[in-house]
């Protein structure tokens, strides 16, 4: 005959709250997708400054579109501290979903005198570079890109120094100028 063991409430009560209580933690140290992987401070870093030909900044917010992305490989040069952007070749896109946009080119912006790329985000209340585009930065070699912009809100651009072998990846800004 098999005996049942009884267990008093001051034993089953905190095995239930320690059970809820590390179920809770496990969901908080859960990284969703939708959740930041890492903070983007609106701040510029004073550095390094881009200058953007008269008409490329117009050109941005026609193309600005919240339910389709666009990219423009950016044409240039860098000379010292100052980035260059003279001009602008459309990547042709050839698909574009929820979960994948893909390109003509792979990796895109692989051209001559390309200093880099921008494309469009959807709004959201943070302006940062998702996951797929921190690797799609890390393939582009030749040339290899100096800075990568994304076009979150109409007026918002987040222009980022991309890393090379003396600085990593910073997240602040440059500040920019049209002339």
């Amino acid at each position: 005959m098999l005996h049942k063991k009884r267990y008093s409430n001051r034993f089953i009560i905190p095995c239930i709250i320690a059970l809820v209580c590390g179920m809770f933690f496990v969901f908080m140290l859960y990284d969703s997708p939708t959740k930041p992987t890492y903070q983007i401070t609106k701040t510029y870093r004073d550095d390094y400054r881009v200058v953007f030909k008269e008409g490329i900044i117009e050109t941005f917010k026609q193309s600005y579109d919240t339910d389709r992305e666009y990219m423009f490989c950016l044409l240039g040069e860098q000379k010292g501290d100052t980035i260059i952007v003279d001009g602008l070749y459309e990547e042709k896109l050839l698909e574009h979903n929820k979960y994948i946009i893909r390109y003509a080119n792979d990796p895109p912006c692989q051209i001559n005198r390309s200093i880099g790329s921008i494309h469009s985000h959807p709004p959201s209340e943070e302006c940062r570079p998702s996951d797929n585009d921190l690797f799609a930065f890390g393939e582009m070699k030749d040339p290899e890109p100096i800075i990568a912009i994304i076009h979150c809100q109409h007026d918002e651009l987040l222009i980022m120094k991309l890393p090379d072998k003396h600085n990593g990846l910073d997240y602040r800004s440059l500040r920019w100028s049209v002339e």
